[in-house]
């Protein structure tokens, strides 16, 4: 997705732009998704995914790259938070967010688990990448709806080891880890 934002950038700058531009670009998407923060929904089948999941007998957390307060805004909006709480780590606890592995270890850390025993569930290559070089198992995942066409194959070249499509296959692949 990134190279082609960055190709039809150049098209509108008619040169190519620098790391920079791209940064200020996606950082001024983001900002305006984060304005328009209360039209978004949750993904179909989130909610009953994250009830099955922390019914399971295995630890579970989140770690992300959002920053705290609107990561306890979005979870709590869906009802998330206590589904997962304790164990929800924001990147802004560590010294650098995903690609850089630091929220994944400290998330594992705070668990009690050793990262070689823990496993990710990502949507971005950053988080694949961040996983993979925290040396724990990593899943994509493509069922969010900013996964276009190409993502699972992104997400496998950037080292997940399976690539689930939805909350259902997930469960399913999850059951089967857990018997």
């Amino acid at each position: 997705l990134t190279a082609k934002f960055r190709e039809q950038y150049a098209e509108i700058l008619g040169r190519a732009p620098s790391d920079l531009e791209m940064d200020t670009l996606l950082e001024g998407f983001i900002n305006e998704r984060r304005k328009q923060r209360h039209t978004m929904t949750v993904v179909p089948g989130t909610i009953e995914m994250a009830q099955q999941v922390t019914a399971l007998p295995i630890a579970v957390g989140v770690a992300s790259s959002s920053q705290t307060h609107f990561l306890e805004d979005k979870m709590k909006r869906y009802d998330l938070w206590d589904m997962f709480a304790p164990h929800i780590y924001s990147a802004d606890r560590v010294h650098a967010g995903k690609p850089d592995p630091a929220i994944f270890l400290y998330t594992a850390e705070q668990m009690g688990h050793a990262p070689e025993r823990c496993l990710v569930i990502e949507d971005s290559t950053h988080g694949v990448t961040a996983g993979i070089k925290a040396g724990m198992t990593v899943w994509g995942f493509t069922g969010g709806g900013h996964c276009f066409e190409g993502h699972g194959e992104r997400l496998a070249t950037a080292g997940a080891s399976k690539v689930v499509k939805d909350h259902e296959s997930l469960m399913s692949h999850l059951a089967v880890l857990v018997s």
